[in-house]
């Protein structure tokens, strides 16, 4: 399998493609965010690694922006700082059944 975050300091869970839950893990040796995308059948992709910054240990998951999708604010405490990552995820189209 593939190896996620050596040292994790944080995880959230969030549908953040729309259809099933997903993981957000924060490496603060690894200086990154692993986005692990959850699928139908309960198991998960492997880790797709996004450097955000030095020593990323807290992870905030809201809409920061009018897309109403959910974005991600990653806190940063060896630089210092907080990345935000705006998410761009098209939205599936609705349908109205019934």
């Amino acid at each position: 399998g593939s190896k996620c975050a050596d040292s994790m300091s944080t995880f959230v869970v969030e549908d953040v493609t729309y259809d099933t839950s997903d993981l957000i893990v924060t490496s603060q040796s690894g200086n990154s965010v692993d986005v692990i995308l959850g699928q139908q059948d309960g198991s998960f992709d492997p880790p797709q690694h996004i450097a955000v910054g030095t020593g990323p240990v807290g992870i905030a998951v809201g809409a920061f922006d009018s897309a109403f999708a959910p974005d991600m604010a990653i806190a940063n405490v060896t630089s210092g700082d907080v990345v935000v990552m705006i998410n761009r995820t098209p939205r599936p189209p609705t349908t109205n059944e019934g």
